[in-house]
């Protein structure tokens, strides 16, 4: 609302048209005109942040918070009603609402730190007003008693704005440094958490600096979410059938998305798994939740954002007034095949949950955080930006200076690339934000530009909050072994954890979702309940040369074989005019980034290997490959995971 010029001007024009109205009446002068003019300005602005903020509908405006709701209206009948009605009637409707309205405007700012500039102004009016009040009948001084209730209805104001406890900062440099984790459990105002009431305030604080910083502001949940069905059968496992449908999201907007439905056989509700895909019907492991009394829905992404830089995707191009960027959208897009399934009556929505591989388990994650309708939240290898900490990088880490894909993020988050101390978060709030209910991070030890280290941490660093609410047991963590994939043994751990959780069949090994592969940083030591364990897939310090055994490689021997004409840049790839070798298997970022130095060291002629940036590790993972390959100096965040 903030951001929309009519809006905005029709409230200020509103608010000076009562001052006035209310300043005459505190003289003695009584002029209908004056009450007219008001309240067509007033109902007018009303219509606008119905149709702009909460497409018509009044759940949308309820949901914002209640007595915020409440307070809202009862000025606007106040003031619709003071130029039907007789005196004394008209004076003392215009009397009541003036401090009620004072409040809203007055808040404002801090509603909407951009409109800052204009708290001065808005000050001057209600001050001219009240002196002119005070000065006045007795009537009028009963008006300005009443704002007495200003703290009370202020708070009450801004409990369903998620930015209304919490304001940018002046500066970064304003910012306090914090090379460790900072402690989701202190609130903005340095006080510690201790009840689940505090928590609440804290969480709507998270809430609103991550979406400032990192990944923008979402609209609100429109009107309504239609589904037509495009196609149904019986699925190919024989196990439940399938419905390929299109939801159209909104009544005068009219996004359009694409989905599928797998529904078992058996009779429901059902539990619901739902992921976000680029194609769709491309999940093997469909007959594996079906089979098992589960619904399963994959909807298309890129029918809201097509995930393109510089590209402004159907979603933003409908909601302009908000600043959410790729990762918040898809996450959107979640959040509605949540409001269609409470259309149907074969679903359990007590029991929803939300997965995605790489950047779909960072929308996972986001769409988890912010939506609580989600029970359960399963983020796969999600990395920067999703499960994985920005502070603590283990080899081969993306770090955030890293980052190619800034349209997925809010281009704040930009300013802490290599000032990452600086950051009032780690990626730890956001888990922390789906606490009491069930999240599940599933991750590989071998795809370290995923950072599974910094993932451990997080996951670790966030237990405090799940402990403070009672569901210790439901933040879990499960790695296997192999490359950045969305494998089998991912979805068989994300199955047993939803029986767990969802349908309360506790597993045989609840260790296994608490595994802790990694050394423990010296700040988690005496952290309970998660298992230390081994290093996993600890680095080998010896360099790997070219043909070494520790990688093995074929020859291909094409020279002069023709460009791909079928890929995309037709004719620019594929043509190589010499014979070549390439490694049998999946190398991990380490591997690749220790064969790089070594070729390096042999033939330079850019001379960008320099032995002096060695790591820990004789120069193969941080310093040397950040200096000769991924630009990014001598840390473990600026290893080989850039170049591949």
């Amino acid at each position: 609302m903030a951001s929309d010029p009519v809006t905005f001007g029709l409230a200020w024009l509103g608010y000076t048209l009562l001052a006035f109205d209310f300043a005459l009446r505190a003289r003695g002068v009584r002029d209908r005109r004056v009450s007219i003019a008001t309240a067509v300005v007033v109902v007018a602005h009303v219509a606008c942040v119905y149709v702009f903020r909460f497409e018509g509908s009044i759940a949308a405006a309820w949901a914002k918070g209640p007595p915020a709701f409440l307070i809202f209206h009862t000025a606007l009948v106040l003031i619709a009603a003071a130029p039907l009605v007789s005196e004394p009637w008209r004076t003392r409707a215009v009397m009541v609402a003036f401090p009620i309205v004072s409040v809203g405007g007055l808040g404002a700012p801090f509603r909407y730190p951009e409109l800052a500039v204009l708290a001065l102004p808005l000050l001057v009016t209600f001050v001219v007003a009240a002196v002119a009040a005070w000065r006045g009948r007795s009537l009028a001084r009963t008006a300005i008693l009443l704002l007495c209730l200003v703290p009370s209805i202020a708070v009450a104001d801004s409990s369903g704005d998620g930015d209304a406890g919490w304001r940018p900062p002046v500066s970064l440099e304003s910012l306090p440094a914090s090379r460790g984790l900072p402690d989701v459990l202190v609130a903005g105002n340095g006080e510690r958490v201790t009840t689940r009431e505090e928590w609440r305030r804290r969480r709507e604080e998270i809430k609103a600096m991550m979406q400032y910083y990192q990944y923008g502001h979402l609209p609100p949940r429109p009107d309504r979410v239609t589904a037509e069905v495009v196609r149904r059968g019986p699925h190919r496992s024989g196990s439940g059938t399938e419905e390929w449908i299109v939801l159209t999201i909104g009544s005068r907007r009219r996004l359009t998305m694409h989905a599928v439905v797998y529904v078992p056989d058996a009779p429901g509700p059902y539990p619901v798994v739902i992921r976000e895909e680029g194609t769709l019907g491309r999940t093997e492991q469909i007959p594996m939740f079906i089979e098992a009394g589960f619904m399963f829905i994959e909807y298309a992404r890129h029918d809201l954002d097509p995930d393109r830089r510089g590209v402004i995707g159907p979603a933003q191009a409908a909601y302009p007034d908000h600043d959410w960027a790729t990762l918040a959208v898809w996450a959107w897009g979640g959040m509605r095949v949540v409001d269609y399934l409470e259309s149907r009556d074969d679903v359990d929505l007590d029991a929803i949950a939300i997965t995605g591989h790489s950047r779909g388990g960072k929308m996972a994650l986001l769409a988890g955080a912010l939506d609580e309708r989600f029970a359960l939240v399963v983020p796969n290898g999600s990395g920067a930006g999703g499960a994985g900490s920005y502070r603590i990088l283990g080899p081969g880490a993306e770090s955030l200076g890293m980052n190619d894909k800034p349209h997925w993020y809010h281009e704040r988050i930009r300013w802490f690339g290599g000032r990452e101390e600086r950051l009032p978060f780690d990626q730890h709030f956001l888990k922390a934000l789906v606490a009491p209910r069930a999240l599940l991070c599933t991750e590989s030890i071998d795809d370290e530009f995923a950072n599974p280290e910094g993932t451990q941490a997080t996951s670790m660093a966030a237990q405090p909050v799940f402990d403070l609410l009672g569901a210790g047991d439901r933040n879990g963590l499960h790695y296997r072994r192999g490359p950045h994939d969305s494998n089998t043994e991912d979805w068989s751990a994300l199955l047993a954890f939803a029986q767990w959780h969802l349908r309360g069949r506790e597993p045989e090994d609840r260790g296994r979702f608490r595994s802790a592969p990694f050394p423990l940083p010296a700040e988690f030591v005496g952290v309970e309940g998660w298992g230390a364990g081994e290093p996993a897939g600890a680095v080998e310090t010896d360099l790997v040369e070219p043909g070494d055994a520790a990688i093995e490689f074929v020859t291909v021997a094409h020279p002069g074989n023709a460009p791909d004409a079928s890929y995309r840049g037709a004719g620019a790839y594929g043509g190589v005019a010499y014979t070549f070798e390439i490694s049998r298997r999946h190398i991990t970022n380490a591997q690749y980034a220790r064969f790089l130095n070594a070729v390096a060291r042999e033939e330079d002629p850019g001379r960008l290997y320099n032995p002096g940036m060695a790591g820990p590790h004789g120069g193969s993972v941080g310093g040397s490959v950040g200096g000769s390959v991924g630009g990014s100096g001598g840390s473990s965040g600026g290893s080989s995971g850039g170049s591949i």
